[in-house]
């Protein structure tokens, strides 16, 4: 058999495929490999070469060409998977004894997901007989001479040989395993493994080879120019301390060197951190970069949507609008548009390259990072070996689950002493994960002390809405001016929104923010709060308590977990424009005696807030002592908050045991909703309409490229309610349907979905 003809995929040479795929696991493993002295890249070559070599049966050849075939013979990933197997222990026989059977999981699995690893010591006498009849198929010439095309030195009758002693060996695997010593190491590595094959086999099926990473670096000085074009200097106080952060912070960075791989960025809210964070992380990629002879990516990762466009468009401005290839965006609601100088991209190769973070700078969420870390997932895997070597900023870094600090500290440690990852942890609350890190604002004591923006207030009374709304439009009356009302439930911002709109509160004077209101719409109403210069009251709930640019006179805050109080906090007199805003913290109960904050927070953080609270402030505090309370507070956090998920999750990592893995997640499953698509304008009609060809579409490919075509915008009109609102509206396609006709009953443009009157005030 001519072996030219075998073919990966209609049309397209089996040889070259390997080839290729063998070239980009080869170069993307290069770096680990040297940090680990491990030959890594090598054995990613191994592995890409034989990835697919179980394509050459026959049966598989039949399946390609459309003619009738075997599905049991057809399948290629077992043989594959034992060929690396053999190849891997056989050229590096001086390597762990489990480096072999990490490449013959990663190659089983390459077109499917992880699973626990005592799953792949089964190997029956059907299996066998399996890889066997798919071996005579292929045959002796067809075999040796394709394993001779692409570089692999072994032969058809010595392979066979070694199946016969195959299963025996899984055995002596499975007893060596369970006498481990396990670490963190082998899940990273056996991921890396995975992630660089499946981005590399998929990457030469749709691109014929590789993307180019982007060659050049990016200047630090960008951060300069873009500081000297957009803050004239001024007598403000904040001014100067922006500027005097800045300047201190590059001072101090000029005393780090490469081995402190854990870093920090501690300054009050509205110093300016984003362009502090943005501007230590291009410096730190040059002199890495430089030094390591390697690309360098940064990872910028936030918890909310709502600050992941504002960030990433202060990037984009700093850098001069780049292409995807030097900053690129990724999150559920980002367009399907990866720009390039030189190419251009069909939706679903934007979607690749996206989902990939082919790029110098990824803007991106919490969930997707974490995510990338613990997964079982093909589609999360994929870029995980663009961590490395990589510098991660976790940007509102307070806003990540107690629950999981043991297991991050551990896990990034890990990450940064043997694989090449440099973090940065930038908020204006800095917890206690880690016992040491690189403050790169040394003195960030004295910026706490110095601003003193906000005059902080405690009602120690419980109060109800009712009470709240008399409240608000009493200081409303009195001067009117910015104020932001944060309450802690939708239902409860929903019936003081109405209940002050009934105080003759001009509603033109009033806005509203939830997430039962359509994304799109957020979006507009956060820019336009973001500009408004005229006084005005801001009825919201958590939305818009990290990072978000916006500036008020007044802020009254619903009790909360500590971090969230202070965050809340940075939203008031964030400029420094005037004297001193007020902060009112209070405790607000619904009409059945119970605190609005416990439906959505933690009784631990809410316990430990409220001690902390009666104990300083039971009388006013100003900015530069109420932030000082926050290391205590994070430091009773850590005593009090258990452990144990975080501690089980480790443990699962280190086993392999991916179904468990697979269940982590930052955001808690609320099985009790479900998605909506509101039709609340003619382009949402349009967007359906085109949702409906999606689903209609047989064909899988197509499917897919519609699909994609409209992620961004049908995402734009999704909102998660309870399931038991919307039973009566017609479900199609995993998601209910609210069509234009029925909007009133369900949606209202001001306040967005409208919830059952009995259970509303929950929510």
């Amino acid at each position: 058999m001519d072996i030219r003809s075998l073919e990966a995929r209609p049309g397209y040479s089996l040889i070259d495929h390997l080839i290729e795929t063998a070239r980009l696991c080869e170069k993307w493993l290069e770096f680990v490999g040297t940090k680990l002295s491990l030959p890594l890249s090598e054995i990613g070559r191994l592995i890409g070469l034989l990835h697919d070599f179980g394509k050459a049966c026959p049966e598989f050849q039949k399946k390609s060409h459309r003619k009738k075939y075997n599905p049991h013979l057809s399948q290629h990933a077992f043989l594959s998977a034992f060929l690396s197997y053999y190849a891997v222990k056989t050229n590096f026989k001086s390597l762990p004894w489990y480096i072999p059977l990490l490449s013959y999981i990663v190659v089983i699995r390459h077109h499917g997901y992880l699973h626990d690893i005592n799953e792949e010591f089964v190997f029956d006498d059907y299996d066998k007989e399996l890889l066997e009849k798919q071996m005579e198929l292929i045959g002796e010439d067809t075999f040796d001479t394709l394993a001779k095309s692409i570089g692999i030195n072994f032969s058809y009758r010595n392979t066979k040989k070694r199946l016969q002693d195959f299963k025996k060996e899984l055995w002596e695997a499975e007893d060596k395993w369970d006498s481990f010593q396990h670490n963190l190491d082998l899940y990273v590595i056996l991921n890396l493994l995975y992630s660089t094959l499946i981005d590399s086999d998929r990457s030469e099926v749709i691109f014929h080879g590789e993307i180019k990473d982007y060659p050049g670096i990016i200047s630090s000085e960008l951060v300069d120019r873009y500081k000297s074009t957009q803050f004239s200097p001024s007598l403000e106080p904040i001014y100067k301390i922006r500027e005097d952060a800045y300047k201190a912070t590059i001072e101090q960075l000029g005393k780090w060197d490469q081995s402190q791989k854990i870093l920090s960025l501690t300054l009050p809210t509205g110093t300016g951190k984003t362009l502090i964070a943005l501007k230590v992380a291009l410096t730190l990629q040059e002199e890495l970069q430089r030094d390591l002879n390697v690309p360098i990516r940064i990872i910028y990762a936030l918890p909310f949507l709502s600050i992941i466009d504002q960030n990433f468009d202060v990037f984009k401005e700093v850098i001069g609008n780049p292409s995807s290839d030097v900053l690129l965006a990724h999150h559920h609601l980002v367009e399907s548009n990866y720009r390039s100088p030189q190419d251009e991209y069909e939706t679903s190769e934007s979607w690749f390259l996206i989902e990939g973070w082919n790029s110098k700078i990824i803007v991106t969420t919490f969930v997707q990072l974490f995510e990338t870390l613990f997964s079982a997932r093909a589609s999360s895997l994929r870029k995980f070996h663009r961590l490395f070597p990589s510098i991660i900023i976790l940007d509102e870094i307070q806003n990540f689950p107690p629950k999981y600090w043991n297991l991050f500290q551990k896990f990034a440690q890990s990450l940064s002493d043997k694989f090449g990852v440099w973090w940065m942890m930038v908020t204006a609350t800095q917890p206690a994960i880690f016992d040491k890190t690189f403050e790169l604002a040394s003195n960030s004591k004295k910026y706490f002390k110095k601003i003193d923006r906000i005059g902080v207030n405690f009602l120690p009374d419980k109060i109800d809405i009712q009470k709240l709304t008399d409240l608000v439009h009493k200081s409303w009356k009195n001067q009117r001016k910015k104020i932001m009302v944060e309450v802690n439930t939708i239902g409860a911002a929903r019936k003081l929104y109405k209940m002050i709109l009934r105080t003759g509160i001009n509603s033109q004077e009033l806005e509203y923010l939830s997430s039962h209101i359509i994304a799109k719409e957020r979006r507009r109403r956060i820019e336009k709060i973001r500009k408004r210069k005229t006084p005005f009251i801001l009825i919201t709930t958590q939305l818009v308590e990290a990072g978000v640019d916006i500036d008020f006179d007044e802020v009254w805050r619903d009790i909360a977990p500590w971090d969230s109080v202070i965050q809340a906090s940075g939203r008031c007199n964030r400029n420094w424009k005037k004297g001193q805003g007020i902060v009112n913290l209070f405790e607000l109960y619904n009409n059945k005696n119970r605190r609005f904050a416990s439906y959505v927070y933690d009784a631990t953080l809410l316990g430990v807030s409220k001690e902390l609270i009666e104990k300083n402030l039971l009388h006013s505090l100003q900015e530069p002592d109420f932030v000082m309370l926050t290391p205590p507070y994070f430091e009773e956090l850590k005593k009090r908050v258990s452990q144990d998920k975080g501690i089980d999750l480790l443990e699962n990592i280190k086993r392999l045991r991916y179904s468990e893995i697979s269940k982590f997640s930052l955001i808690e499953e609320q099985p009790n909703k479900m998605d909506v698509f509101v039709e609340c304008t003619e382009e949402a009609k349009r967007i359906w309409k085109n949702f409906l060809k999606v689903i209609e579409e047989k064909e899988i490919e197509n499917r897919k490229n519609k699909w994609l075509s409209i992620k961004n915008m049908f995402s734009s009109y999704l909102i998660s309610v309870k399931k038991e609102w919307v039973v009566t509206l017609e479900e199609v396609g995993g998601l209910k349907y609210l069509p234009f006709e029925l909007l009133k009953n369900f949606y209202e443009r001001k306040r967005g979905f409208i919830p059952q009157k009995d259970k509303a005030e929950i929510w």
